[in-house]
C-alpha cells in the first residue's frame, strides 16, 4: 500500500490499467493517471494526473459518491440519488 497525498478516510478504490480513482467517507471522488480518454472525469481539458485530484461538476457534486470502478479506457461512479 502506498499513502495517497491529501487522502483521508478512503473507503473503495478501484484500478484500472493507467489510472485509479478513490471515493472518501465524505462520498468524494479522486482520480489519478492517464486521461487520454477522458476516464478520470476531469473534464475533456484536463491533462494526464501524476496524483490524485478531486472529481467535480453538477454530475456529482453534493451527491455522495459511494463506488467507483475502472476498466481499461474508462472510469465509473454511482452515487447516492439525490433530492
Amino acid at each position: 500500500p502506498t499513502a495517497l497525498p491529501g487522502i483521508h478516510d478512503a473507503i473503495y478504490c478501484a484500478s484500472g490499467p493507467e489510472h485509479s480513482i478513490v471515493t472518501t467517507r465524505a462520498g468524494k471522488a479522486y482520480a489519478w493517471g492517464f486521461n487520454s480518454n477522458m476516464q478520470l472525469g476531469l473534464g475533456a481539458e484536463a491533462d494526464d494526473q501524476p496524483t490524485p485530484k478531486e472529481v467535480v461538476g453538477k454530475a456529482v457534486n453534493e451527491r455522495g459518491i459511494v463506488w467507483v470502478g475502472c476498466g481499461g479506457q474508462f472510469g465509473a461512479m454511482a452515487a447516492l440519488k439525490s433530492g
